[in-house]
């Protein structure tokens, strides 16, 4: 898979446009709050799941709550395979597969960070200073 086609099954760049577009000159300022906000969540996520394993009622409920968010920001910005990721373990954390959730979460990390690498990589393409 050449890089191009990488970044394209990482990003929706439909909807990172689209966003753009709405935005207009506020984008700039989002997309780099998306990236500071995004990263804290997930952080939090993996936090969460390291040291919560086996986890109560009231815990899940927490961590089901930032996959959540995290799964909401990235689609919002065009992270659509970090989405899909944080959604399963999202389901798996609701469901209480717990058995898969980590496993799920150490595939989540690696998604959002080479899809935040090519979101930066397109926005600096494309003349957004970030």
């Amino acid at each position: 898979m050449s890089h191009s086609e990488l970044n394209h099954s990482l990003l929706n760049v439909d909807r990172i446009a689209s966003t753009r577009s709405m935005l207009k000159a506020r984008f700039p300022d989002l997309v780099e709050r998306f990236f500071t906000e995004s990263q804290m969540l997930m952080d939090q996520l993996l936090e969460a799941l390291s040291a919560s394993l086996p986890m109560t009622a009231e815990e899940a409920e927490g961590v089901i709550r930032l996959a959540h968010s995290l799964k909401s920001t990235c689609r919002s910005f065009g992270l659509d395979e970090a989405g899909r990721v944080a959604e399963q373990v999202e389901k798996n954390l609701t469901l209480g597969h717990l058995d898969t959730v980590f496993a799920d979460s150490q595939t989540l990390y690696s998604i959002y960070t080479d899809s935040c690498k090519a979101l930066k990589k397109l926005l600096r393409e494309s003349g957004v200073a970030i």
